[in-house]
Formats: structure tokens, sequence, C-alpha cells
């Protein structure tokens, strides 16, 4: 799911002035069409009509966009829902689609009541105080809503940030510590051009990546940034690592770093093994430092080539 599109959400001013603009508009156009034989109180009927007409349309099709631009909540899978739930209050949330659905009604029965009232007026002076009335308790409405506008705004910049992970495709979360040769490996594995340095925390996002035959992507990898093992205090992209592992991946492949500190290394494996997923361990940079007794132990692949017929086998198993 791709969240990049999620168009950007206004203030209640600016839809209000927009509805305004546009009632300018509406009531220009509609003036070379009224006819000459018609009196003028009629003719003040017409272009008042046209301005509520449009202040009402204007005003329920950008808002109604807001709520059609947004996913459905109930249409999110596990993990977008979980990861939405975790920088958002959900209830908040419906709320405020609630308060947009509430404001979207209000105004159409507010145009319902005084395009009525416009047409059943005596004379051009409660034509123009029932157009006004109008636009102010359509303008009231539009800022009642405002905090919601504001905080569907919030939302939305949050979930521009969230990774685009395809469903209905085998997938595989590569594991392991800061600069443990994890983005190298999905370089390896898939052609992906991931950044690699050599500092902790390279990975600042989930990369994603494909192992592709005969032209057809059969295998998403995601490269998750270094975990720390410290699931009370993960920060954001720590937090979408780990429920990438837990409500997408299918499979681990966890990066023991052969020239790192074998004990911590260990100790997040067994906690990333509590998932319940199937593991395969990858031994990285053994070329520079022989393994640990107790990785050499768990019998990890150090080819990467290797480790993609492996992953291939699994799934055709």
């Amino acid at each position: 799911m791709n969240f990049q599109s999620l168009l950007k959400v206004e203030n209640s001013k600016f839809y209000i002035n927009l509805a305004f603009s546009y009632a300018k508009e509406r009531a220009e156009a509609a003036r070379p069409g009224i006819k000459g034989n018609r009196s003028v109180v009629e003719k003040s009927k017409t272009v008042e009509l046209a301005k509520v007409e449009a202040v009402k349309n204007s005003l329920a099709k950008n808002l109604g966009n807001i709520v059609k631009n947004f996913p459905e909540l109930k249409q999110l899978n596990d993990f977008y829902y979980s990861l939405l739930g975790c920088y958002v209050d959900i209830r908040e949330l419906k709320k405020s689609f609630g308060s947009i659905n509430w404001a979207v009604k209000k105004i159409t029965e507010f145009y319902i009541e005084y395009s009525s009232k416009i047409k059943r007026a005596q004379n051009i002076k409660s034509v123009n105080s029932y157009r006004k009335m109008f636009y102010g308790r359509a303008a009231s409405a539009m800022r009642q809503v405002n905090k919601n506008l504001e905080f569907l705004e919030a939302t939305r910049k949050i979930m521009r940030n969230f990774p685009s992970i395809k469903e209905g495709i085998f997938t595989v979360a590569i594991a392991g510590f800061p600069n443990a040769g994890k983005s190298t490996l999905l370089n390896k594995l898939t052609g992906a051009h991931a950044e690699i340095a050599n500092y902790a925390f390279t990975t600042r996002s989930l990369n994603l990546g494909y192992i592709m035959e005969e032209g057809k992507r059969i295998v998403q990898l995601i490269d998750t940034p270094g975990t720390l093992n410290r699931q009370d205090k993960m920060n954001y992209i720590e937090m979408q690592a780990h429920l990438a592992m837990k409500l997408c991946a299918e499979l681990i492949v966890f990066v023991f770093d052969a020239t790192d500190e074998t004990e911590k290394q260990v100790k997040l494996y067994k906690k990333i093994k509590e998932l319940g997923k199937k593991i395969i361990i990858y031994a990285s940079k053994t070329d520079l430092a022989e393994l640990d007794e107790k990785v050499r132990k768990i019998k990890p692949v150090a080819d990467a080539g290797e480790l993609k017929k492996n992953l291939l086998e699994f799934i055709k198993k």
C-alpha cells in the first residue's frame, strides 16, 4: 500500500475562502443568463441562489474528498493498522472522520433551508440577508471542525512516511544489529541500491528489494534498521521494523556480524525467535574475522548466493 498520494488537508479558513471565491465565479456566470423582463428581485434570487449552491458544493466536495482520500481503517491490514495505532489515537481519527461528515450534512441542511427562504423572499434585502445567514452558518460549521482538519493533516504526514510493503508476495525480513551488513546482503540478493556506510543505524527506513524470476517478483525482502533489543524504547523506525517482522514477514534472515560482539547478537537472535517465525542465519564479514563457536553451532549460511538458493527452495516447499 502506498500512502504517498494522500492529499494535503488544509484548515477551515482555506476551504471557506475557496468556497466564497467559487461563489463569486458562479454568480458572474449566472448574470448573463438572466432574462431582461424579470423583476429585480427575481434576478437577485438567481444570483444569490447560484452563490449558496456554489458554497455548498465546494465545501461538500472538498470535505468529502478528504474522507475518501484516506484509506478505510477496516481495509488496512494488521501491519498498517498496528503501525498507525502506535502514533495516532485511532478513536480520535474515527471521531475526526465523523466530524467531517457531520459538517457536510449540516452545510447541506443549511443550503436546503436558506435556498428555500431565498426563493420565497419578497425583496432584495431579504434575499441578501438569507444568503449572508447561510454563509455565516456554513462558515461556523467549518470552524467547528478545524481541529479535526488539523488532526487529519498531522495523521496524513505520519502515514506518508509509512513503507510501501506489498501484499500477496512472500516476504522476508532481514534483521540484525546496526552495521551488521544487512543492506549489503539486500543488494547482493536483489540488486537494490540501499545506502551503505560505516556507522550505526545507516538504515533510516525500511528498505525494500525483490528477488525476480522470469521478470516477476517472487520474494519481497525488507531490510530493517538495526534493532537494539529495546522493545520498550523503540524509535519510529525500529517500531516499523518490529511490526514488519511480526506481521509481514513469513521468514526472517538474521545477520550475525563476525566482527561484532557475539553475546549481544545471540541475545537479540533469541528475542526475535520469540516471534515464532522461521529463521535462516546468515554470517557476514567472515572474511574479516572468525565466527564465534556459539554462532558456528547454529550453522549459518555465509554465502549470499547459497542463501538466495535456500530462500527459493523454502518458497517452493
